[in-house]
């Protein structure tokens, strides 16, 4: 005959009730358990265990980011840039054209290109070479510079994808990136991944545009703004339509960084940080347009 001493057995019946006490949880739906949580004292169990996809199903995404896009909008504000750095030292550009991801310039006066690729080399930083080739200047990111490019990409994919299954109230989401270019989702519960793909599926795209001060609001509200105007709702008031330049000063793919913090008052603010080309123009736009208001446009 088994003999327990008494502790053991006190071990046991104690595991034995506060078992079920603790798994009960899991069995009641969420009005059981906020009543549970109300009306029971606070050491009682009230929330239940988060189940994985393998046992209560759910949605299992692989998503790819479009490096090529990336790299493509990368070009064209570099592009941007060059123009505006030669412009800015009187250098005239008689051809440019772009590709594999690099820009060829030949400038009008042959003299001027030695010239034009050290003010290139100076401005453009150390993410981007120059080089002169028989008076083709050629204008490319470093391989260095196309990685941190990717590996931004990803890391801002994620952001935007966690803060849209957010929106969707899946619990302990799986979010995380898989080789160069790809992210796993992972939603235990939401079982309709059409869904899961239209939320995903749209692009995120932040720009930058002064407000059209010469444009009246009304003119929104008439459809009297003209064709270099568009006419966006306010992100606190969608009733209220401002009208914004059309051409973007800015694209958000030249941000580095951006969070929430305080200043010294104690207010709310949004820090960000440009790339180096990023800051230059932003630093240009804003010594131009004192006292404008300018705009930051996020999915329109």
């Amino acid at each position: 005959m088994l003999n327990f001493s008494g502790w053991k057995i006190f071990l046991i019946l104690f595991v034995s009730v506060l078992g079920p006490i603790y798994a009960l949880p899991n069995i009641l739906n969420e009005d059981q358990r906020a009543w549970m949580q109300d009306n029971l004292p606070p050491w009682m169990p009230h929330k239940a265990m988060n189940l994985g996809l393998d046992l209560q199903g759910g949605s299992h995404l692989q998503l790819q980011v479009d490096m090529a896009t990336v790299l493509s909008d990368r070009v064209e504000t570099l592009s941007a840039s060059v123009r505006q750095i030669l412009r800015d030292k009187k250098i005239s550009v008689a051809s440019q054209s772009a590709g594999n991801n690099q820009l060829a310039l030949a400038i009008t006066q042959k003299q001027d290109t030695d010239q034009a690729v050290r003010v290139l080399k100076d401005e453009l930083g150390f993410g981007v070479s120059v080089e002169n080739n028989d008076g083709v200047i050629n204008i490319a990111y470093t391989k260095n510079e196309i990685t941190n490019f990717e590996k931004q990409a990803i890391a801002q994919s994620i952001e935007i994808i966690r803060r849209r299954i957010d929106e969707t109230g899946t619990k302990e989401p799986i979010i995380q990136a898989q080789g160069k270019d790809r992210i796993i989702v992972q939603l235990p519960g939401m079982k309709d991944p059409e869904r899961v793909k239209q939320l995903l599926g749209k692009t995120a795209r932040m720009t930058f545009h002064l407000v059209d001060n010469d444009v009246p609001p009304m003119a929104c509200n008439t459809g009297e703004a003209p064709i270099s105007t568009r006419c966006l709702p306010m992100s606190d008031e969608p009733n209220v339509l401002l009208p914004i330049l059309r051409r973007a000063l800015l694209t958000g793919d030249m941000l580095v960084d951006a969070r929430p913090d305080f200043d010294i008052s104690g207010r709310s603010v949004v820090n960000f940080r440009f790339d180096s080309l990023g800051a230059r123009k932003f630093a240009d736009i804003t010594r131009d347009n004192v006292n404008k208001r300018f705009a930051v446009v996020l999915d329109d």
